[in-house]
């Protein structure tokens, strides 16, 4: 209780907020979005991906491979290719792919379904050997994002207490931003004699980026509080009301900001897919990438205030606090449980959601028939279209806001419903071949919805959860919140990479995404919001006032005068919640 008083009584002066703080804010969401959109959601699983193929054999190796001339004479008398393979099976192939006759196709195989035994009928295993473990490539790119995001929890609740205590919020901020950036520039040494170092560099760089956006993150409900149109506000329900407005609207413009810094690396980076080999463009893309948050995040750095929280307690460590008030937040479920039941619902759903978009890249590179497309460039167009629809979406969901009224909440529900669109059509591709997400085109269609809605759906969550935190609290509940965010995306990508691993086919993770995302958001539409942000006012006084009794029954103890009570402040519920504004 002591440790709440020093949250709540003791926090720091923070000045008004300023035009270039804001700017600077928003600049870090513009270089990050780099790692969010072009790494971690794009080049770096299909490195990891890609190089664990080669290591495999893919497609040299493959048993249905022939070098007979006389085999190719006879079926491809005018071909200049020096192997053909065997693919009975293989169907409905667009125009610019290996032509086949009778089985025989011209070239090598061009995704690793058509990888298959001599007979040409049966699947070839194709797998890396990782600590004495079997591999199917697909899965170990999968799993190994789970691995990454699941370090990625444990730092959150170990180093949560950094963002609310002392003076090293921004230290650390800086740090996690700067290793998380020089790890993508180390990507380059990535090879087939390496492989492995991809899978090393996968969970830095995403255990940086995940710690460095929990304290990016602490900063949004500091901004938005000490904002001039805020201070300006006499009376509290406008007070409140311009908060609230104010969170929302710097959530969504921060969003908007790195959406479109993305768009802007990726069309940079386009042009590597169109003249270097796959792997080389993606190692080189994945370098860019890290060298553009590094760059860009100078400045965020440079211009954005500390705002620094109280000191930590004599005879504590960070680590400790951090998991004891990890403890004690999950102690007062009952009384914040609309918040809870946020996060509970956040985790699940969050998941959902990414995992459609990491392992949806995966599916591009090595399921879909990208027909006269080479592959890299369509993955490179895919890339593009999330971001460009992601802030499409966010700012079309931000006027219908502010022209209907329409609540954060029916955002976030809205944007979710409209996603669960992408499984039941992909639930079409197990009974044809023409339609389902098997062609390119499909693809590119898929990424614009996925990227309109996802715009949204992350902005608005964030800045719906941000009014459910109880004021001097934000970054140890923001530490929960990125748990359940970051931190529940390893649930996904080790559910997909256990189906791939047994069944050989990830369209069956479809199933996963459906269920998730349609429980999840029915359960979500019955959140009373309203409800939650009374909790947390409350939340906050009862912390104030338990702190005020154990520091009278230590004062008796001691035989000291106890402090007396704030004659000024009034606790009946409707003054506490007009106070706490």
């Amino acid at each position: 209780l002591g440790l709440q008083k020093v949250l709540i009584m003791e926090e720091p002066f923070h000045p008004p907020t300023t035009k270039k703080e804001i700017r600077a804010w928003f600049m870090f969401d513009w270089a990050s979005s780099a790692y969010a959109s072009v790494v971690i959601g794009g080049y770096l699983p299909l490195l990891l991906q890609t190089i664990a193929l080669n290591k495999a054999g893919f497609p040299d190796n493959c048993d249905n491979i022939s070098n007979n001339a006389t085999l190719i004479a006879q079926f491809f008398p005018n071909s200049t290719e020096t192997t053909i393979f065997y693919d009975r099976v293989r169907t409905g192939v667009s125009a610019c792919v290996n032509e086949c006759i009778e089985g025989y196709c011209e070239g090598l195989p061009s995704r690793p379904e058509e990888c298959r035994l001599i007979d040409g009928m049966g699947s070839q295993k194709l797998y890396v050997t990782i600590l004495g473990a079997k591999l199917d490539p697909t899965a170990y790119a999968s799993i190994f994002i789970s691995i990454s995001v699941l370090f990625q929890a444990i730092t959150y609740l170990s180093f949560g207490a950094l963002g609310d205590f002392g003076v090293f919020r921004k230290k650390l901020f800086f740090i996690t931003s700067l290793l998380g950036s020089l790890g993508c520039i180390a990507c380059v040494a990535v090879t087939e004699d390496v492989w492995w170092l991809g899978g090393v560099l996968i969970v830095v760089t995403n255990v940086c980026y995940g710690m460095a956006f929990l304290l990016y993150n602490a900063w949004l409900p500091l901004l938005a509080e000490n904002h001039p149109k805020v201070i300006a506000k006499v009376d509290a329900n406008e007070k409140k009301t311009m908060i609230d407005y104010k969170l929302g609207q710097l959530s969504t413009h921060g969003y908007a900001v790195g959406y479109i810094g993305a768009v802007i690396l990726i069309i940079l980076t386009v042009p590597v897919s169109f003249f270097l080999d796959t792997l080389v463009a993606y190692r080189t893309n994945i370098a860019i990438s890290g060298a553009w948050w590094l760059f860009f995040s100078l400045y965020t750095f440079l211009h954005l205030k500390p705002r620094p929280g109280p000191p930590l307690p004599s005879g504590t460590s960070y680590i400790g606090m951090s998991w004891r008030r990890s403890w004690k937040t999950l102690k007062h479920v009952k009384s914040l449980s609309v918040t809870f039941k946020f996060l509970v619902l956040w985790f699940f759903l969050s998941d959902g959601m990414f995992v459609i978009g990491s392992v949806g890249a995966l599916f591009a590179n090595t399921e879909v028939d990208w027909g006269c497309t080479p592959t890299a460039i369509g993955l490179a167009v895919l890339l593009l279209i999330v971001p460009i629809f992601g802030a499409i979406g966010n700012y079309f969901f931000h006027l219908m806001i502010k022209k209907y009224k329409i609540s954060q909440k029916a955002v976030v529900v809205w944007s979710v419903s409209i996603t669960l669109l992408l499984p039941i059509y992909g639930f079409i591709g197990f009974f044809v071949d023409t339609v389902g997400l098997h062609k390119g085109w499909e693809l590119w269609m898929f990424g614009a919805i996925y990227g309109f809605t996802l715009g949204a759906f992350q902005s608005y969550a964030r800045s719906l959860f941000s009014v459910l935190i109880p004021r001097g609290l934000e970054a140890q509940f923001f530490s929960f919140y990125e748990v359940t965010d970051k931190g529940s995306s390893w649930i996904g990508p080790l559910v997909v990479g256990v189906i791939q691993q047994s069944t050989g086919n990830i369209r069956y993770s479809f199933f996963y995404f459906f269920v998730v995302l349609l429980v999840c958001i029915i359960l979500f539409s019955f959140l009373d919001i309203e409800q939650g942000k009374k909790e947390a006012d409350l939340y906050r006084v009862k912390c104030e006032r338990e702190a005020e009794e154990e520091i009278d029954m230590k004062a008796n103890e001691a035989g000291e005068q106890p402090t007396s009570p704030n004659e000024d402040v009034d606790y009946t519920p409707l003054a506490i919640s007009m106070d706490l504004v």
